[in-house]
Order: structure tokens, then sequence, then C-alpha cells
């Protein structure tokens, strides 16, 4: 089967194999990462020696960076929206079905820029996260999702991409080389939401002007996640961001 990444770039699906790579929530659930490299200067080098869509210096892009040799999907490199979709129940179309597993083969043009996806989804649950295109929000006849990674899909439809899906993401939180258990506690998945909540448009504008009631915002927010904390990597993740929140818009240490 073919499918249209962006404009005239095509792929094929190759099924029965995959990704074996750990999938990263990382740099405070801006990106998604499923990838070899671990550090900036191996990014590069896998930049270079990849065909596709990918940014070794500025990362304007997002990444779908595939071999030189065979064609076949290396990793992907994807910024986590900052704007939550208003129509989530769009997801379904892909949920009701299960995944393919498989790869993908890339067509004839090589070299492109991804555009980033236009709209974020946080189940309430907590179960899955979805970064999607706003052409995924008009209806589609035919919609399917391709398991690259452990719990990583790439949404379809009518043979476009549309997005990208992640299960069980709080597993997932961080720069952690490997999965953690499922998290049970209900508050991690409530102060996820509300995280990504402040740190949404156009909360993140307000920030650049130093505005004073987010710094209220994210000053309670980190007194409530030291609170709860129980000392688990998922709070430690979180104490982290907003941490590093206060340091960079308001040039704040705790």
């Amino acid at each position: 089967m073919i499918v249209t990444l962006q404009d005239e770039v095509t792929a094929e699906i190759v099924l029965g194999t995959y990704l074996p790579l750990v999938p990263r929530w990382d740099d405070c659930f801006r990106w998604l990462i499923a990838a070899p490299w671990r550090t900036a200067e191996k990014h590069e080098r896998f930049c270079v020696e990849s065909l596709g869509s990918g940014d070794c210096l500025a990362h304007e892009w997002d990444e779908l960076l595939f071999g030189q040799d065979n064609k076949l999907l290396r990793g992907i490199w994807f910024h986590v929206p900052e704007t939550d979709t208003s129509s989530p129940e769009i997801l379904t179309r892909w949920l009701d079905r299960p995944p393919l597993v498989g790869s993908l083969r890339l067509g004839g043009v090589e070299n492109w820029g991804q555009e980033r996806t236009d709209h974020r989804w946080l189940a309430p649950s907590g179960d899955y996260l979805a970064g999607v295109y706003e052409a995924a929000l008009t209806p589609a006849s035919d919609a399917f999702r391709l398991q690259i990674a452990p719990d990583l899909d790439l949404l379809f439809a009518d043979g476009i991409f549309r997005g990208w899906l992640l299960t069980n993401p709080t597993c997932y939180m961080g720069d952690s080389d490997q999965p953690r258990p499922r998290v049970k506690d209900s508050n991690v998945v409530a102060l996820v939401h509300e995280y990504l909540n402040i740190v949404s448009e156009p909360n993140i504008d307000a920030m650049l002007k130093s505005d004073p009631k987010l710094l209220a915002v994210l000053e309670d927010f980190h007194t409530r996640v030291k609170r709860l904390s129980d000392g688990s990597p998922e709070y430690d993740v979180l104490l982290e961001c907003v941490e590093d929140m206060l340091d960079y818009y308001y040039d704040k240490k705790l």
C-alpha cells in the first residue's frame, strides 16, 4: 500500500517489521522521539546519514528519517502541539480499529520539510496522546493506524498521513530508555493534564511577557506536585518541567 506523507512525498507500507525503539515523551512534554540517538551530536550524525524530513540544527520540522540504503524508516522526532483539539471525538475513527504493525519505505522524494501537527489530544484517562493535523478533523472514508514502534502509531485517512498516537504516554515521560509500568496514580494523570493546560496557547505568549498571574499558577502547581510526590519518576519529571518553565520564563530557580 502506498500512502502520502505530505504533498508529493509518498511511502510504501511494509508490514511485519517495526522500530525496536522505546518512545520518549521528552523535553517537558514538547517532543515525542523514537530514534537511536541520545545526544545532539549523535542526532546530527543520524540526520546526515538519513533521507527524509530532518533538520539537524534548527529542528523546525517534524522528523521522519529513513535509511539511505533500504529507505526504511529509522526514527521519528515529532513536536507535540501546544493547542488542544476541539474535536477529540475524531480520534475514535482510529481507536475503533486495531493497528497494523509495520514500517514505511520512502518513495521517490528523498528530502522535504514535514509540517508539524496542529492539535494535541490527551485522553481524559491518560491512555492516549495524539498530535493531528487540521485536515484530520474532516470526514474520511478510510482511517487506519500503523504501529511503527512500541505503543506508537502513525495515523492515516484516505491514504494520507494525518498525525500520530502514543498509547500509555505516562509510561514514556522523560528521557528514559526503558518504559515504566503503567501509572496507576490518578494524581499523575490529572497533573499532566493540568500542566499541559498551563503551557498551552495563549498562556505561552503571556509567560513570554512575564505575566505575574501565570507565575503564581506555576508556583502553586509546583507546590502541589511536591506535596503529592511519592518519589516516583513521574513526579520527578513534572517537578523538573515546572522548574524549567519558572527558570526560562521568569528567571526563577527553585
